[in-house]
């Protein structure tokens, strides 16, 4: 036992033995906060929706800012539009590239509803859908 008589190294196992257990219940509480927060989220985003007409999309509360964030989606409805229009015929690989579709409709010109303007020549090629999240930052 490298000249010790074993109590350093059991001291040692029991130390590890504790940690172990106080990960375990640190991660089942945060598996608990996150149920939580997941239903909140929803109560919160449910909130600003009902505000909108306001032009609620922040508030500042305990230290902290609660606001809105929006993010643009888009899927490929019909690859071989895609890949006949010369501005996304970059797009079509054997597959279509989620990233690079959902930069590219985010790049045009938005509508009076705030959606993209898609050209014709593809506008029944990709699907656009609107996900709205809550987000907190520190004031």
């Amino acid at each position: 036992m490298n000249g010790d008589n074993g109590y350093e190294g059991l001291a040692a196992v029991k130390r590890f033995v504790a940690l172990d257990n106080n990960k375990r219940d640190l991660k089942n509480m945060l598996a608990e906060v996150q149920t939580d927060l997941n239903a909140a989220h929803d109560a919160v985003l449910a909130y600003f929706e009902s505000h909108a007409q306001e032009g609620l999309s922040q508030i500042k509360i305990m230290s902290r800012t609660v606001s809105l964030r929006r993010d643009l989606r888009a899927s490929a409805k019909n690859v071989e539009t895609l890949a006949e229009y010369k501005d996304t015929a970059f797009l079509v690989k054997s597959t279509v590239n989620a990233n690079t579709l959902g930069a590219w409709v985010r790049e045009q010109d938005a509508g009076p509803d705030g959606m993209p303007v898609l050209p014709e020549a593809v506008r029944n090629a990709i699907n656009v859908t609107e996900q709205f999240s809550v987000r907190v930052t520190k004031t």
